[in-house]
């Protein structure tokens, strides 16, 4: 079981009023991986991924992963691009934990 933390419609509702995005109309649990709860958003045109990152993720680690992912990605290399929220961030609480 990878899905360690939680969530209902309505923290993933205030934790995406955060973002200028489209409309999240389902999602799910991700049961695979280790370390972080990862679930899958879907909306009508396109599918995301949400991670809460977890006791053994350093929080302090984070913005140099989230730069480098978007790097790669602008750079044409095959990597997640991690979405920014209205105010320019990186990640957000979800949960008490930071999540992206």
């Amino acid at each position: 079981m990878a899905v360690y933390t939680y969530i209902s419609q309505e923290d993933l509702d205030q934790f995406l009023s955060l973002y200028s995005m489209e409309e999240i109309i389902s999602f799910e649990g991700i049961r695979s991986g280790v370390s972080n709860s990862n679930y899958i958003l879907f909306s009508k045109k396109n599918k995301y991924i949400l991670t809460i990152f977890e006791e053994m993720t350093n929080e302090k680690d984070l913005p140099y992963f989230f730069q480098l992912m978007n790097h790669l990605n602008n750079n044409k290399i095959m990597c997640p691009k991690v979405i920014k929220d209205k105010d320019n961030n990186f990640s957000n609480v979800l949960k008490g934990k930071q999540a992206a």
